[in-house]
């Protein structure tokens, strides 16, 4: 026996169609089990539902007067709203007029005239129905405002307003004493501040040569330090125990890129060409023996 897969009846084993439903025939040799009915496009049905439902109701709780202004607009019918007012004028006017009796004496007769008038109107009360009807309507008004801004260029670097440090040293040496200072006389702050101090060699090791004639590679460096030095700072240092042995100490001081040195200690170079005596010398350097400042 063949069954159709699609409507369960049986069916000739030599077709290829079921007669009464169309479907492709496939072998079968028992009869198809029906499905079942599912219940998802019930419950599909009932949420959609309760979802319009609920939609529904906050459409309405929050547009409901929209809404029904809406449906009456396409409908045609229109509700203004009415007001009746009623106002009563009564007016009453009463005039009386009263003339007191005059009496005049007459000789020989005597006549007595006594003369009273009365004249009252009265006006009926007037009753008058108003009927006003209220419009709303709603106006937005916006405006726009534009607003210009104008923007500054870049102005240029004034080249001399610029502040720079202006490091100046000073020293004094006797025997085994040696006191430093350095001081910022610039408008600006130095925060590397090199501090070095160089021994020179004892001048019997260069025999016929001064001190202020020795090269620059000759001294030693026995001490270096570096420090922040705002404007108007002065620094003094006391470096007796450092060099108790000296005959010559080059005392530098420079910032390397604010305010650098125009030497390099590794040079071969004399003393005197960076050093001399006097007002006008390089005021980073400064040359002191062991009786004071070594006069070029």
């Amino acid at each position: 026996m063949v069954y159709c897969s699609r409507c369960g009846r049986e069916v000739d084993p030599q077709w290829t169609h079921c007669p009464y439903c169309g479907n492709p025939l496939t072998p079968a040799y028992q009869r198809p089990v029906p499905k079942k009915k599912s219940r998802r496009s019930l419950v599909a049905a009932l949420i959609g539902l309760s979802g319009f439902l609920g939609l529904g109701y906050v459409a309405y709780r929050y547009y409901g007067d929209e809404i029904i202004a809406f449906i009456e607009s396409i409908s045609g019918q229109v509700r203004p709203s009415t007001e009746i007012r009623t106002t009563t004028l009564t007016k009453t006017s009463e005039l009386t007029t009263s003339q007191s009796s005059a009496t005049t004496p007459s000789t020989p007769i005597e006549t007595q005239i006594t003369t009273t008038s009365q004249v009252t109107t009265t006006t009926p009360s007037l009753t008058t129905q108003l009927t006003t009807t209220q419009t709303e309507t709603s106006m937005t008004t916006t405006s726009s405002a534009t607003s210009t801004y104008t923007v500054s260029g870049m102005p240029e670097r004034a080249w001399d307003s610029i502040a720079y440090p202006y490091l100046v040293v000073g020293g004094q040496a006797y025997y085994e004493e040696v006191k430093t200072s350095v001081t910022n006389e610039g408008d600006a702050p130095s925060f590397y501040t090199v501090l070095e101090l160089y021994q020179g060699p004892v001048p019997s090791r260069i025999p016929g040569l001064k001190y202020i004639e020795h090269p620059l590679r000759s001294f030693k460096l026995t001490w270096r330090k570096i420090i922040t030095l705002n404007p108007g700072q002065r620094i003094d240092l006391d470096l007796s125990g450092i060099t108790p042995q000296h005959e010559v100490l080059v005392w530098v001081c420079y910032d390397p890129i604010l305010d650098p040195r125009g030497f390099r200690m590794e040079s071969d170079a004399e003393l005197r060409s960076i050093y001399r005596g006097g007002p006008d010398r390089d005021r980073h350097v400064i040359a002191m023996g062991r009786s004071g400042a070594l006069e070029g």
